[in-house]
């Protein structure tokens, strides 16, 4: 049984992503990087959840953040924000949160491949701090390992237990082979 004194010491999901933040920030800055890709090796139902949460963070430190849903199978983003995307509105390129200033974000469509996210990339850059893409999982999907190639740095999302330590190596060997780099890693239960 647990003592409500450490239950005490553990801290907030808030603080948690404040501490990634914190992290990411400071490699992020000696490495001048700007674009940053969440990927896994399987699918992981958090990860999209990991991206908003950060974006939210980091808008609260004052940085204009873009997050663009590179999920086109499974788009959760839009959801995570509390937005409901109508037909006609998935053409709309960049959406403003409500409620959440500096905070944009580019839902998941059917024409977004690498090379458009890219070319919006491009386009975009200099409009934002941070550009957060949340990508399909890069050892299941060739399209998640396009996107942190393209990424300046990459955070890898990994189930305990459940992510098969196979295909976690073949993973390892992608992204040495690529030069991807990592930024972190984050674990979930």
């Amino acid at each position: 049984m647990k003592s409500k004194k450490s239950e005490n010491l553990k801290p907030s999901v808030e603080e948690v992503y404040r501490m990634l933040q914190t992290q990411m920030e400071s490699v992020m800055d000696a490495g001048n990087m700007k674009v940053i890709a969440f990927t896994s090796v399987i699918d992981c139902e958090q990860k999209s959840a990991h991206v908003c949460n950060v974006a939210k963070s980091m808008v609260l430190e004052d940085k204009k953040v873009l997050v663009i849903d590179c999920n086109v199978d499974k788009p959760k983003v839009h959801r995570y924000f509390g937005i409901e995307i109508a037909d006609n509105e998935s053409s709309q390129i960049i959406m403003e949160v409500p409620k959440v200033p500096r905070l944009s974000f580019v839902p998941s469509t059917g024409l977004l491949n690498t090379g458009k996210i890219k070319e919006l990339i491009e386009k975009v850059k200099d409009e934002y701090d941070i550009i957060l893409m949340d990508s399909p999982p890069a050892g299941m999907v060739n399209e998640g390992v396009k996107l942190s190639v393209i990424a300046d740095g990459t955070v890898l999302v990994v189930q305990a237990g459940k992510t098969p330590k196979a295909l976690s190596k073949q993973m390892k060997k992608v992204v040495d082979s690529l030069n991807i780099t990592i930024l972190g890693v984050i674990l979930e239960k």
